[in-house]
């Protein structure tokens, strides 16, 4: 990859509800590392509008626009050749994502975004893997509230683990649970994408890859959180057996599971209901077009609502018959804490952080040298300690 590229990082879909978020906290953090950077998406009043409202405090920090959109094939490469990293949160990405891979690994650019769609990160893997290796690009999937925050706790405890034990978990079964609890509305866009997700949904792909394997959830009462705990079918844990695969050090035999928890069962079992309704109803396209309508895209959130936003992510993991416990936590999951660890992601690897190629996940890509960053956002990771036995 160049260095005489003119951006160090382009952001495509910056006019959308969460691109202007994602906008918003480049300028700040472009600014402090002097990358110079732009925004790019199909209207070019629409950006202008959302650079308008930046927090710039000098001209050289103010980005460049530039026009491209998924339907011209040759604007984005224009685009991806002009960018070391290129940042989407253009979606759906079932829509929009699958040229834009293309056109980033044509010309050697770094690329990330938020997708939380099984079936198209399923695809990228599956049809540009290899070519991205070869072309030594990195695209990485995922870098919102699903699935970062969850894979790298993962990661994180295990690295405790093994601090624990003085010993790496090569011969070790390791059996890890994690358990989400979170609040927070949702944007026009983000709503269309998880219409679009239910509309598709499907058993992902069985890929090898050792004895990495689902650890059964069933409905239950978990006494060391004093939660109710039930299986919460999100990209979350797709994502972190692929990083188990692609790391190779999460044990001989690892089987995780992912689920929400609540304080009180019956709003629980209301919300699997509602979710199985949801799903039903998306795979009929009327419905699906009229419950998009009921949330326009380029609508969220407002200021006050994010600020009382907030996650928290339960993690434990069992080897040898002993336990050991962390927890991840945040403000807004949707948006404020999204943008940020997108944006810190993205400095990341246009700081030189690219330690693989391919379509990876957060943990294989980024490891755990991304936390003291997150943390200057809010974004945070409970040191790693022993835990009662259940």
């Amino acid at each position: 990859m160049t260095s005489a590229r003119p951006y160090d990082v382009v952001l495509y879909g910056a006019s959308g509800y969460t691109g202007a978020l994602v906008a918003d906290r480049l300028a700040q953090s472009c600014a402090a590392a002097g990358l110079r950077w732009a925004l790019a998406g199909r209207h070019l009043a629409k950006l202008e509008a959302v650079r308008s409202q930046l927090p710039l405090h000098s001209v050289h920090d103010i980005p460049d626009l530039l026009q491209a959109h998924s339907e011209d094939e040759l604007s984005l490469r224009a685009m991806a050749r002009r960018a070391r990293i290129l940042i989407s949160t253009a979606g759906p990405y079932a829509a929009q994502g699958d040229a834009l891979v293309h056109a980033c690994i044509a010309q050697g650019t770094h690329y990330l975004d938020l997708c939380d769609e099984p079936q198209t990160v399923d695809h990228l893997r599956r049809h540009w893997h290899h070519l991205a290796v070869r072309k030594k690009v990195c695209i990485l999937p995922c870098c919102g509230f699903m699935s970062l925050p969850t894979d790298l706790g993962v990661l994180h405890l295990l690295a405790g683990v093994r601090e624990d034990l003085g010993s790496d978990l090569r011969h070790q079964r390791v059996d890890v649970c994690a358990g989400v609890e979170a609040d927070g509305a949702i944007s026009g866009g983000s709503w269309a994408a998880l219409l679009q997700s239910l509309a598709a949904s499907s058993p992902l792909r069985r890929r090898p890859g050792g004895r990495i394997s689902s650890l059964p959830v069933r409905p239950q009462y978990r006494r060391d959180l004093q939660r109710w705990a039930l299986p919460l079918a999100t990209i979350d844990a797709d994502v972190v057996r692929q990083s188990a695969r692609l790391r190779g050090d999460y044990g001989a035999d690892f089987r995780y599971a992912h689920f929400a928890l609540g304080e009180h069962f019956l709003p629980m079992l209301a919300l699997a209901a509602g979710i199985a309704g949801l799903t039903l109803a998306a795979q009929w396209s009327p419905m699906r077009q009229w419950l998009q309508g009921r949330l326009p895209s380029g609508r969220g959130p407002s200021a006050e609502e994010r600020a009382r936003g907030w996650f928290r992510i339960s993690l434990s993991a069992e080897v040898r018959g002993a336990r050991w416990q962390t927890q991840v936590s945040g403000g807004d999951p949707g948006y404020g804490s999204t943008a940020h660890m997108l944006t810190q992601a993205a400095l990341l690897l246009a700081g030189g952080g690219v330690a693989a190629y391919g379509v990876l996940t957060p943990a294989s890509a980024l490891g755990l040298t991304l936390l003291p960053a997150l943390a200057s956002g809010g974004v945070q990771f409970a040191p790693v300690r022993a835990g009662p036995a259940l």
